[in-house]
Order: C-alpha cells, then structure tokens, then sequence
C-alpha cells in the first residue's frame, strides 16, 4: 500500500491519493465565507498530491462570533 494509491470512500465515492490535508485558520475567509483566494488555497493544495482536503469554519474562541 502506497499514499499515492487511491482511496475509496463508500460505494461512489474515491480519493485520488490517500494523503490527507487537514482543516486550519488560513485568515483567507471574507465575513465568514470563502473568498477566492480562500478556494485557489485549497485548489493548490489538492493539485499538489492532497486526495482529501478537509476545510474548516470553527471558532475556537469562547464567544466568537458574535
């Protein structure tokens, strides 16, 4: 088994790799909403080998937002 080998996800579903990118702040977000450069981070980040790429909106601050 290799991470460049594809993964499967269910019956219809399948990740061309198995490296996985994981969610983080990238301050790239617009009032809380992708912004484009936000998904031309992402799409980098899947055309450089990533099979899944799992984005991320929490805050992990008490209160936040308001």
């Amino acid at each position: 088994m290799s991470l460049a080998e594809p993964l499967s996800l269910g019956r219809r579903a399948r990740a061309p790799s198995r490296v996985m990118f994981g969610p983080h702040e990238t301050n790239l977000a617009r009032r809380r909403a992708f912004s484009d450069r936000h998904v031309a981070y992402y799409r980098r980040r899947a055309a450089g080998g990533a099979g899944i790429v799992v984005t991320s909106r929490c805050w992990p601050r008490r209160g936040f937002p308001r």
